[in-house]
């Protein structure tokens, strides 16, 4: 699933994914899978997504201003250490389980 997200997004959302690549590295290199570096969007506590939510460095720049990333990679944080990663999209809705972009990978997430 991982992979496809890759697949998918460096094509059409290079930045984006740029941005929540280097969120990934980040956490895996640095700090460790803490809770507050990642989004709560799920139906069930560990169901997260990724980038996280505010003003947190490394920020997502489009055009040259610091601006909000859409796209979405939803993850399972088993614990400080693991994390599974799925699939995501662009989210377009308030609410993932409402966005046809991101329904299912949320779904599945969950």
């Amino acid at each position: 699933m991982f992979e496809r997200f890759i697949d998918v997004h460096q094509k059409s959302n290079v930045n984006e994914l740029t941005h929540i690549i280097s969120w990934l590295k980040i956490i895996g290199e640095k700090y460790g899978a803490l809770s507050h570096l990642f989004r709560n969007e799920g139906e069930i506590a560990n169901t997260t997504a990724l980038p996280p939510i505010g003003n947190r460095k490394p920020t997502f720049i489009k055009n040259g201003k610091e601006s909000k990333n859409s796209l979405r990679l939803y993850c399972l944080r088993a614990n400080e250490q693991v994390v599974f990663l799925f699939d995501g999209g662009l989210k377009t809705t308030q609410k993932a389980q409402d966005c046809p972009n991101v329904m299912q990978h949320f779904k599945t997430a969950n």
